[in-house]
């Protein structure tokens, strides 16, 4: 069963009521449903009586013996666009084209106007070059239907009004390829994003960060007060080789080589670190660094312990101290000792 559109295809017809038109034969100049449709076919037909007001037009089938046309669709009638209950008397039958269903060019612009939706059953060629759609109050749209009984589609939508500041161009890429969608979870390859607002991005695999040729790529990380102006810069070294630094395995702090930090829980081996302009103050009292890990002083000199309690060196030479060895009680009681048998001794001698 075809839908079938021919010239000249009018018959008459005396049927009343609301049921399949009896085709009553072809007007003279005029041939007959049945060579200009075919049976069990399709059209658009007319109907009207002769003299009267009762009119209808619509889409009707041909039967099987091309006797009687079945009125399967009403599109307009002298009864509210239903289907008339023909009165008596003659009346005319023939395939029309409704204006509902009409494509036409316009007079003055030579533009297409479809006064209702169009189906195509081919391959649509416009060779034009532009195709406007337009949809009067409300965005227009193009549905792209897909292969299984045209179960489902995906729609092309225009904007609203109020989202345009002009109008706006949007061009195809040049290659076979997949349109991108804001919301749809794809993976973009070979693209360039140039200065773009990321919000909680997730990479599962490495990102690369590359500052053209002349400088290292980077990581800008601004402040929590409202995006403020200040940032804290991460920044690839100006290496040859590859390197790879491995971030702590817990919440902390990173540490920088000139920020003043305090270092906790730290192991630092002296064999392949260097402490530079460490001071006493630096030491903790209760350290207890024993003196072979202190650098050398004065050669040959005793230590003593200054006001402060802090040990100092002394004008005293070790020589100086090995004169008191096996002294055993006090020097100057010793002396005094002395002093007074040999004044003792003096004083007979001279009397």
């Amino acid at each position: 069963m075809a839908l079938v559109l021919n010239d000249r295809v009018r018959e008459t017809s005396t049927t009343t009521g609301t049921g399949a038109i009896s085709l009553g034969g072809a007007v003279d100049g005029f041939q007959t449903f049945a060579a200009g449709i075919g049976n069990s076919n399709t059209c658009y037909y007319a109907i009207s009586l002769r003299g009267g007001s009762e009119f209808e037009t619509g889409l009707g089938t041909l039967d099987g013996s091309s006797a009687n046309l079945t009125r399967t669709t009403v599109f307009q009638s002298s009864n509210s666009d239903n289907a008339v209950s023909l009165s008596a008397g003659t009346k005319d039958v023939f395939v029309t084209l409704p204006a509902s269903k009409a494509v036409f060019e316009d007079a003055t612009t030579d533009n297409v106007t479809l006064a209702a939706d169009l189906s195509v059953g081919d391959d649509l060629t416009v060779n034009g070059g532009v195709i406007d759609v337009k949809n009067t109050g409300a965005q227009s749209v193009v549905r792209f239907y897909c292969e299984s009984s045209n179960a489902h589609y995906a729609e092309i939508k225009a904007p609203a009004h109020s989202a345009f500041s002009g109008n706006v161009t949007l061009t195809l890429p040049a290659t076979t390829d997949t349109l991108v969608g804001l919301a749809a979870t794809q993976t973009l390859t070979n693209k360039t994003l140039t200065t773009p607002t990321l919000t909680t991005p997730i990479a599962n695999a490495g990102i690369q960060l590359k500052n053209g040729s002349t400088s290292a790529g980077f990581l800008e990380f601004f402040e929590d007060s409202d995006n403020g102006t200040n940032k804290a810069t991460l920044i690839g070294p100006a290496s040859t080789a590859d390197v790879t630094l491995t971030l702590p395995s817990a919440t902390d702090t990173l540490a920088g080589i000139a920020a003043t930090q305090t270092l906790t829980n730290k192991s630092i081996d002296s064999d392949n670190n260097t402490i530079t302009n460490l001071v006493n103050a630096d030491i903790k009292s209760s350290a207890a660094i024993a003196f072979s890990k202190m650098a050398d002083l004065t050669a040959s000199r005793a230590l003593v312990s200054d006001g402060s309690g802090d040990v100092s060196i002394s004008a005293v030479t070790s020589t100086e101290v090995g004169y008191l060895d096996g002294v055993t009680s006090a020097i100057q009681t010793q002396l005094d000792t002395k002093t007074t048998a040999g004044f003792a001794v003096a004083m007979a001698i001279a009397l």
